[in-house]
């Protein structure tokens, strides 16, 4: 699957209860990070910062509606890199 068809794929997620949401917010504690090996970054400026820096996210959760300014960049940044972006509602 090409970059492009990750970052238009669709997926948008509108429920706290989904298994995604779910494991995500699981990442907030460090002990769940370090055994999945990876690091959660949160909010716009610090992903930004983070992919500025040459880190490629995994999946990048967003949410257009209160995301800050050009949330549309930094989605398609992820993508270009090939992480996964999985839009969410408010």
């Amino acid at each position: 699957m090409n970059t492009g068809q990750r970052a238009t794929a669709g997926l948008v997620i509108t429920s706290p209860a989904n298994p995604r949401v779910k494991h995500a917010v699981a990442l907030r504690h460090r002990r769940t990070r370090d055994n999945a090996g990876v690091t959660l970054a949160e909010g716009y400026a610090e992903i930004a910062l983070a992919t500025s820096a040459g880190a490629v996210p995994h999946t990048l959760y967003l949410c257009p509606e209160l995301a800050g300014d050009d949330p549309q960049g930094l989605a398609e940044r992820v993508a270009e890199a090939g992480g996964e972006v999985v839009r969410v509602s408010p």
